[in-house]
């Protein structure tokens, strides 16, 4: 389809590639480990800073202090403190140039570049989720995992809270137990979260213990179902390449825990006039924060090294 266009890409092919985008998101979501692992939360346009208030009673986030009344009679009160955390809204994009001689046959053709952005920041997303970054004030999963106060499964000098795995899950250990490995994770999830949805995300190279056999034959995934509510093991499952190599974690899906915000959605612009060379600017873009963690009772790391 030929494009009538003049100094500024053609609309015609924002809308070309803003279908393409709409399309490709539609398919791909379900691969994003952030946006599937994180409660998503959307905002205003406008939102630059999201400030989240928490409340809670006096007697603690675990306290009850309501009571059965009779009929006419007054509650008792209640002391409630709320505390405010302001979290940033960031922008994370990508772009590419088109030939107006391209411009001039079919932008269609330049779809492939609309699915490597989406995708490229997609793969931002799930980086900083595991990884975090510095220069954003933002902490990963890794570093939330490792405060948790009711500890985590280590593989040697486990002190406090913290317990030794019962060996490394690739066997290299005399001994090996990855349904007490789990147990024990799962058990460090906060109370507040006991029903909220459980996942299991790492590598898929550390994860294919998770599949293998004990010495009777018996997948250890099947021993773990019940520990995740799961009628098989793909409903708590998730692999990423950007999990730090060695650990898996556990993670409760609850928006006390942890969400994903966004206060605009991945889009196309391109209103941006002809540069030298007869070339045309678009970008793709969106305003997010991948990670905003309350607790960090609602993720356990296991190493299984």
């Amino acid at each position: 389809m030929a494009m009538n266009y003049g100094s500024y890409t053609p609309q015609e092919a924002r809308q070309i590639w803003e279908k393409r985008l709409q399309m490709t998101a539609k398919a791909e979501l379900d691969k994003r480990i952030a946006r599937n692992l994180l409660v998503y939360r959307g905002l205003p346009s406008t939102v630059d800073i999201d400030t989240v208030t928490r409340i809670e009673g006096s007697g603690g986030s675990t306290s009850i202090q309501a009571k059965i009344l009779a009929k006419g009679a007054v509650p008792d009160p209640t002391d409630i403190k709320a505390g405010q955390e302001d979290f940033k809204q960031f922008q994370a994009g990508l772009g590419f140039y088109v030939n107006g001689r391209e411009m001039a046959q079919d932008p269609a053709v330049k779809n492939g570049k609309i699915d490597w952005c989406y995708r490229n920041i997609g793969r931002l997303e799930d980086y900083i989720f595991f990884n975090g970054d510095s220069s954003l004030n933002i902490s990963g999963l890794q570093t939330h995992a490792e405060a948790n106060v009711n500890g985590k499964i280590t593989a040697s000098g486990a002190s406090g809270a913290d317990v030794n795995n019962v060996g490394a899950w690739a066997g290299t250990d005399d001994d090996i137990d990855i349904y007490r490995d789990v147990l024990e994770a799962v058990s460090r999830i906060g109370d507040n979260y006991a029903s909220s949805p459980l996942f299991m995300v790492g590598r898929r190279a550390d994860l294919k213990y998770i599949r293998q056999m004990d010495d009777l034959r018996n997948p250890y995934a099947d021993q773990i179902l019940d520990l995740f509510g799961a009628g098989n093991v793909n409903d708590f499952l998730r692999s990423s390449g950007y999990c730090p190599s060695g650990y898996i974690y556990i993670v409760a899906r609850d928006a006390e825990v942890a969400e994903f915000t966004v206060s605009t959605e991945m889009m196309v612009d391109n209103d941006y006039p002809r540069e030298k060379g007869d070339n045309y600017w678009t970008e793709v873009r969106e305003w997010i924060n991948p990670f905003q963690c309350y607790d960090t009772e609602g993720f356990v790391e296991i190493q299984i090294t």
